[in-house]
């Protein structure tokens, strides 16, 4: 049974989404602020206006709400990296497209999690992450190595570029203020400028 009207109100924004998702998205924001081991299966069933015991008739445990959070962060990056390549055959503007993919994600908060609470996941979970985190590095690695086969790029260690990039695209969720003066299509276009410098094209 689900909780009173008074408890689902307070999941405000999530009640218009399925079940799935609005504990999937609530679970994501309590890993974000409270961390993986701070965050209860209670904390969550509160945050998505459930009664405890009914949430496991949708997830069987903490490890999974992580998997799933994980996962959705990882496939969302993918779909919007091989969009990003599909676009055309310039280094270039896929350069531009993967950048503006990355930071301009529906949750990019959850960004974080992949370096804070990764290492909690169980190995046979971490595997299926990991896995994906290599295709996504294989995506950037395949237009960088165009862009030098071309001569639109000049570096000299494409992986290295490749983890140099992501740092630095990764880091901005630490600092960027959603209230400020610049939108994450301000940075977006800022950076791909910046990564285009720093790839000497």
């Amino acid at each position: 049974m689900e909780a009173p009207l008074g408890k689902r109100v307070r999941a405000s924004g999530l009640s218009k989404q399925s079940t799935k998702s609005r504990i999937t998205i609530g679970a994501g924001d309590l890993f974000v602020r409270s961390g993986f081991h701070g965050t209860s299966m209670r904390d969550v069933a509160d945050r998505v206006g459930l009664r405890a015991s009914s949430l496991y008739r949708h997830v069987k445990s903490k490890q999974e709400l992580l998997l799933r959070v994980l996962e959705r962060l990882m496939n969302e990056a993918l779909g919007g990296a091989r969009l990003a390549l599909a676009e055309g055959d310039d280094p270039r503007e896929c350069v531009r497209g993967l950048v503006r993919a990355n930071i301009c994600l529906v949750r990019p908060n959850e960004t974080a999690l992949l370096q804070s609470e990764l290492k909690n996941l169980a190995p046979r979970y971490r595997r299926e992450i990991i896995r994906m985190q290599d295709e996504y590095r294989r995506l950037w690695l395949s237009i960088l190595e165009k862009g030098i086969a071309q001569n639109v790029f000049k570096v000299d260690d494409p992986k290295l570029a490749f983890f140099g990039i992501i740092g630095a695209l990764n880091y901005i969720e630490h600092w960027f203020n959603p209230s400020g003066k610049l939108s994450r299509d301000d940075l977006a276009e800022i950076f791909s400028r910046w990564v285009l410098r720093s790839l000497g094209a």
